[in-house]
C-alpha cells in the first residue's frame, strides 16, 4: 500500500472545501452576534438621523441569582465621546437603532424602533472607559426594562463569551476573526443587517499606533491590535470575535470568544485597527457592581457563541434600577 495515498485524499478533501461558505468553516452562532448588535445613529439639529457606528449587548449575571443580569452597551470610546479622537464634536443625543420583534413587511412601514441613550430619569447615559486612555472602548449600563418594553428582537450575549487569560494568550498572528457591524448603504432601510467581514489577527503590537480621524487632523497614539480585514466607516464599535474553524488547530482555542471592538482602520489597505477585548474586561470590573459574575464560563469541548438570553425576559427577572458608579 502506499503510504502516501491518504494524504493524498487529506489533500483532495481541503481543495474541495476551498469554496465552502463561511458558515461552513467557522464554529460561530450567528444569530446571536446579529442580536446583539445595534445600530448607532446621530439626531442632527434638522431632525434627521446620520449613521454613525455600531455597537452590541452584552449582559453580566448576578453571583447570587444568575437569572437576573445587569445589562450593557459596547462601542468604541471615539462614538461615545466624540471630542476624544480630537476632531470630532457632537451638539445633540445619540440614538440606538434596534429590531422589532413583531416586523411584518405587509404591515409595518418599518421594523426598527429608535431608543434614545439616555437614562430612566432622561438624562445622559454614563459612559465609562478604560483607565489606558489610548484605548478606543466605552460601555454604558442600560436599563433593560425600558428596552425590552419596546419589543425588540435584539438580545445580548452573556459575559461567557468573554475570553480567559490563557485563550486570550493563545492568539497571535493568524487567528482567525469575524465581526458584525454598519455598513452604509448595505444594512437595510425597514430593518437592521448586520454585515459579517471576515479575516485574521495580523498583529499584535507591544506598543501604540498612531491614527488620525481625518487627513488634517492631529495623530493619536492608540493601543490597537491590528486585523486584516476591510473594515470601514459605520464599523466602529462592531463586535469583534475569534472565529475557530470548523477544524480547530490544536493550539488554538476551540470556542469562539469577544476579542475585541473594532476602532479604526488605515486609509488605502485591508487592515484595521481593534481595540483588545482586556481593556474591556478590566473597565467592567473596576464598576465593582454588587453581586455582579464576571467568572467566563468555558463551556466543556467545542463550542459556539452561546445563545443570548433565553426568550423575552421578564421586567421583573432583572433590577428594576440599575446602579450608576460615582
Amino acid at each position: 500500500m502506499d503510504r502516501n495515498k491518504p494524504w493524498i485524499v487529506v489533500l483532495l478533501l481541503t481543495l474541495a472545501c476551498a469554496p465552502c461558505s463561511y458558515s461552513q468553516a467557522y464554529n460561530l452562532n450567528y444569530d446571536a452576534i446579529r442580536k446583539s448588535v445595534v445600530f448607532l445613529y446621530f439626531r442632527a439639529p434638522a431632525g434627521d438621523l446620520i449613521a454613525g457606528g455600531t455597537g452590541f449587548l452584552m449582559a453580566a449575571p448576578l453571583k447570587s441569582d444568575p437569572k437576573r443580569a445587569y445589562f450593557f452597551l459596547v462601542t468604541a470610546r471615539h462614538i461615545a465621546d466624540p471630542a476624544w479622537d480630537g476632531c470630532r464634536t457632537a451638539n445633540g443625543m445619540w440614538w440606538a437603532v434596534l429590531n422589532k420583534a413583531d416586523y411584518e413587511p405587509q404591515r409595518d412601514a418599518t421594523g426598527t424602533v429608535e431608543l434614545a441613550m439616555i437614562n430612566q430619569d432622561g438624562s445622559p447615559l454614563l459612559w465609562h472607559y478604560p483607565k489606558d486612555d489610548s484605548v478606543d472602548i466605552a460601555l454604558a449600563l442600560i436599563d433593560w426594562n425600558a428596552v425590552e418594553s419596546q419589543h425588540v428582537a435584539n438580545a445580548p450575549f452573556s459575559v461567557s463569551n468573554l475570553p480567559t487569560k490563557d485563550e486570550l494568550a493563545k492568539m497571535d498572528s493568524g487567528s482567525p476573526v469575524a465581526s458584525a457591524g454598519l455598513l452604509l448603504g448595505a444594512s437595510g432601510s425597514k430593518r437592521n443587517y448586520p454585515i459579517f467581514k471576515f479575516g485574521n489577527v495580523s498583529s499584535i503590537p507591544n506598543e501604540k499606533l498612531p491614527s488620525k480621524c481625518c487627513p488634517e487632523c492631529t495623530v493619536q497614539m492608540q493601543t490597537e491590535w491590528t486585523i486584516a480585514a476591510s473594515l470601514v466607516g459605520g464599523n466602529s464599535g462592531s463586535p469583534i470575535f475569534y472565529a475557530p474553524s470548523a477544524i480547530s488547530l490544536s493550539n488554538q482555542p476551540n470556542r469562539a470568544f469577544l476579542l475585541g471592538v473594532q476602532s479604526t482602520s488605515f486609509e488605502g489597505t485591508d487592515v484595521a485597527g481593534m481595540a483588545p477585548v482586556s481593556y474591556l474586561i478590566e473597565t467592567l470590573k473596576e464598576l465593582n457592581l454588587p453581586d455582579i459574575d464576571l467568572s467566563p464560563a468555558v463551556p466543556p469541548g467545542p463550542a459556539i457563541v452561546a445563545t443570548p438570553t433565553t426568550g423575552q425576559p421578564e421586567p421583573n427577572a432583572r433590577p428594576a434600577a440599575l446602579p450608576q458608579p460615582h
